[in-house]
């Protein structure tokens, strides 16, 4: 293999379930393919609790690739469901633990 070319891909530029062609010869490469004849795993780096880099090596080329921009738990904030229109709540419980009826 000649020298490593070294190219980096934004993870969140991408479409679709994790695959992508490497940068110099087109192979496949995939999160789901475990078998290493394809690409290795050169490095990993983690600030915290979260993947930050992941650096693979296309055994077809040679190449370095520099995986960026995973997504992490703390990275994905939950919004809050928003609320329900009054038409489409229930009734509201009486103080007295009774139901009382919406007025429409």
């Amino acid at each position: 293999m000649k020298a490593a070319n070294s190219y980096t891909i934004d993870l969140t530029k991408i479409e679709g379930t994790g695959d992508f062609p490497c940068p110099h010869c087109g192979v496949n490469l995939s999160p789901e393919d475990e078998s290493e004849d394809v690409y290795s795993i050169l490095k990993t780096e983690v600030k915290g609790d979260s993947l930050e880099e992941l650096i693979l090596l296309c055994k077809k080329c040679g190449s370095q690739i520099h995986l960026v921009g995973f997504i992490s738990e703390s990275n994905l904030a939950v919004e809050p469901d928003p609320p329900l229109p009054s038409s489409l709540r229930g009734p509201e419980p009486d103080p007295g633990g009774r139901l009382k009826k919406r007025a429409l």
